[in-house]
């Protein structure tokens, strides 16, 4: 396999003690050739000065000069990242070990049209339940859609050259953006694959 590098995006507001396990979470991949992309969204806090203080190693910290929003954040994410891969991370998730490795295992081995990877997910509900959300579609992501199949939020692995290519995130949306990105790259007629590992 080939050893890409792979640009994690994590954005973040006001949540610091979540947003140092999200980052905790990306060091502790199995896979190693990653580049962090903290996005402040304009926090209330120095998050460059609290990564610097509780991380050892170095990571590239973006502050917004005003609250802008997640697609904002995600799209400047996208604009300073160089990797062939990008992730986006929210500062209240966190990986299992091998999800990087196993996507690029998946994205390096796949035809060229496929430009998203999801895995699935696990859920903690608020009485502490955990529910496994499992992937099962793979595919031309416009009939997954029509099918009202989408990949888990949080999953997602995208080509970034693919990204770019339509735009990225429209940054008029203060929600549901990943059903947004979703539509726009099924409209190109994209298509996805998956990892089973939740």
């Amino acid at each position: 396999m080939s050893n890409p590098l792979v640009s994690v995006v994590i954005t973040t507001y006001n949540r610091k003690n979540l947003l140092l396990n999200a980052v905790q979470s990306v060091l502790e991949q199995s896979y190693k050739n990653v580049e962090i992309v903290i996005i402040d969204d304009c926090s209330n806090y120095n998050v460059l000065e609290f990564i610097n203080n509780n991380v050892n190693k170095r990571i590239t910290v973006i502050r917004n000069k005003q609250n802008r929003g997640l697609a904002y954040s995600r799209n400047v994410g996208l604009s300073k990242s160089t990797g062939k891969y990008i992730a986006y991370l929210d500062d209240d998730d966190i990986w299992y070990p091998e999800r990087i490795e196993l996507q690029v295992k998946q994205a390096e081995t796949t035809n060229e049209n496929i430009s998203v990877f999801y895995c699935g997910k696990t859920v903690t509900r608020p009485n502490g339940k955990k529910v496994n959300i499992i992937p099962h579609y793979r595919g031309n992501l416009a009939s997954a859609l029509f099918k009202g199949i989408g990949p888990p939020p949080g999953t997602l692995f995208f080509k970034r050259e693919a990204l770019l290519k339509v735009g990225g995130f429209d940054d008029k949306l203060i929600s549901c953006i990943d059903h947004d990105i979703w539509f726009t790259m099924a409209s190109k007629n994209y298509s996805i694959d998956y990892v089973p590992y939740a």
